[in-house]
């Protein structure tokens, strides 16, 4: 499914053509996207959203049209983990296929990284960038980390939560995360893995007993830290300094990922001044920093 035609873009980069998209993952789960391209296309970014979010919500509208004015074809998708529930199928399946936030597997993103990624690259959009904001960000690491594709170029993690079960049931908070899982664990050993639970930490969603265990478990698959120490590909991650400082995901992650910056030269940490998980009022500066890193792996210029 494509379409949408072009426009001028006064002050921009002249005219651009617009697209919704869709495309369909290795495991037949179908996605949407929106494409945005000049008429002669530099780059490409990715852009993809975070825990229960979508291609349709603001956070990337900014710095979509930011990219966009410096000449690049940007791509916001979705991928499984979009909205509360969706559905995960086309309409009509026999059987329908429950995802979302609530339902989705952080593994299986995998599948629709590539499937976004395929897409452009049959498109001829390369170099790549992908841009990851908050869980997006974490399955941005994953999919380098089990995949190093080589059609990424670099990538910009935007507030990517650590999902560490070692870190999250320390602290003041240990009890009532150890209290969240043990009742996720019964209700899955019970034959209901896909029952719903009203979660209150490290975040408040909903999202089913397995879908919890698979993130937050004690197996740390997504610890976004260790996956870090296994992507090749240059890396910017920005924080914002409010999120660090009040949203239990996040705070210690500055001074993880700088110290394993030490190690990785190729891995780049920026604070955000005042920026809160949605950079609100800060989104100006925090596109800055990223043109700015982008120039210096040559690709802004």
């Amino acid at each position: 499914m494509s379409g949408g035609g072009w426009r001028d873009a006064p002050g921009g980069p002249g005219a651009v053509r617009t697209e919704l998209l869709q495309v369909t993952a290795a495991d037949g789960v179908v996605l949407h996207g929106l494409l945005q391209e000049p008429e002669r296309p530099r780059a490409a970014v990715l852009m993809m959203h975070g825990n229960s979010s979508s291609f349709y919500q603001p956070f990337f509208t900014y710095f979509a049209e930011r990219m966009l004015a410096t000449g690049w074809t940007t791509l916001r998708a979705n991928n499984r983990g979009h909205d509360v529930v969706s559905r995960g199928d086309a309409p009509g399946s026999a059987s329908p296929r429950y995802l979302g936030a609530a339902f989705e597997r952080v593994d299986e993103c995998r599948h629709d990284w590539a499937a976004w990624i395929d897409h452009l690259e049959r498109r001829g959009r390369l170099p790549l960038v992908v841009w990851g904001h908050s869980l997006g960000a974490v399955k941005t690491a994953y999919y380098l980390a089990r995949h190093g594709d080589g059609r990424v170029a670099a990538a910009v993690l935007a507030s990517p939560p650590r999902l560490a079960h070692s870190r999250l049931a320390q602290g003041v908070h240990a009890e009532a995360i150890r209290r969240q899982l043990e009742e996720a664990r019964r209700l899955a050993e019970s034959g209901r893995p896909e029952a719903l639970l009203p979660i209150a930490l490290p975040t408040p969603f909903l999202c089913s007993a397995a879908t919890y265990l698979d993130k937050y478990g004690p197996e740390e698959r997504y610890d976004v830290v260790r996956l870090l120490e296994e992507v090749e590909v240059p890396v910017l991650v920005l924080t914002g300094e409010r999120e660090v400082a009040e949203d239990l995901p996040f705070i210690g992650l500055p001074e993880a990922i700088e110290e394993l910056g030490r190690r990785r030269p190729r891995l780049t940490h920026v604070s955000i001044p005042g920026a809160d998980h949605h950079y609100t009022g800060r989104q100006p500066l925090a596109f800055e920093r990223v043109a700015e890193w982008l120039a210096g792996l040559g690709l802004m210029t």
